[in-house]
C-alpha cells in the first residue's frame, strides 16, 4: 500500500501544473502527501499485525500460507477477508 502515497503526490503535482495559484497547490501537495504517508504506514502496520496472528497460530503451514499470501499482495482488503472468513477457523 507504500504506492497509494505516490499516486497521491502525483496526482497533486498534476495539480499544481493545472492550477494557477502556485501557493495554494503546494499546500495541497503537502497535504496529499502526508496523508498518504500516515494511510500508507497505517495499511503496512495493520497489514503485519495480521501476518502475525496468523503465523503464530497453531495451524498447519498450508493454512497459514493461504492467508499469508492474500495479505502480503492486496494489503489491508487482504486482511479484511480474513477477518471475514478465516478467523474464526483460526487455532489458537
Amino acid at each position: 500500500m507504500a504506492w497509494l502515497a505516490l499516486v497521491l503526490l502525483v496526482v497533486a503535482l498534476l495539480y499544481i501544473l493545472k492550477e494557477p495559484a502556485r501557493e495554494n497547490a503546494l499546500f495541497g501537495v503537502v497535504v496529499f502527501a502526508v496523508l498518504g504517508v500516515i494511510l500508507g504506514a497505517l495499511s503496512f502496520f495493520a497489514s503485519l499485525a495480521f501476518i502475525y496472528e496468523i503465523a503464530t497460530s497453531k495451524n498447519g503451514w498450508q493454512w497459514k500460507a493461504v492467508w499469508i499470501i492474500p495479505i502480503l499482495l492486496l494489503g489491508v482488503i487482504g486482511a479484511g477477508i480474513y477477518i471475514y472468513v478465516a478467523r474464526k477457523e483460526r487455532i489458537t
